[in-house]
């Protein structure tokens, strides 16, 4: 059985693999706060979609391979994934590590946590 707070996790992944920013944003809460490790954390629905919305933009492809998802007693989701994506016409496989925070459905904090330097890498034009 799926918990309540990993269920909302999953509900987020989907929304990511649709490239639907809306229903990313929606699954935050409204003081959410919102850490890409290599980059400052962003605070709030507009900063957040402000943040994810060039993503979005350039993303034509997206699909979340969860290789482990659990929950501790407190409730903090991890998810053990290989984001796979296409962006800007490259693709690119992301291993990562998510840290949700849930309460009543949204996410009060995300913070994930990869390897930016491979992930540019993939990203960059040959030649």
């Amino acid at each position: 059985m799926t918990s309540a707070n990993i269920g909302a996790v999953l509900k987020f992944v989907k929304a990511w693999e649709d490239l639907d920013l809306e229903a990313i944003v929606g699954g935050f809460a409204p003081d959410a706060v919102y850490h890409n490790s290599p980059t400052d954390p962003v605070i709030g629905h507009d900063q957040i979609r402000a943040t994810i919305q060039p993503w979005i933009a350039a993303t034509t492809e997206m699909k979340w391979i969860l290789h482990n998802i659990a929950e501790t007693p407190s409730g903090v989701v991890f998810a053990e994934r290989t984001d796979h994506l296409v962006m800007n016409g490259a693709r690119a496989a992301l291993r990562v590590t998510g840290v949700f925070d849930v309460k009543d459905g949204l996410i009060t904090a995300w913070r994930d946590y990869y390897d930016e330097a491979s992930f540019t890498k993939q990203l960059a034009p040959a030649g």
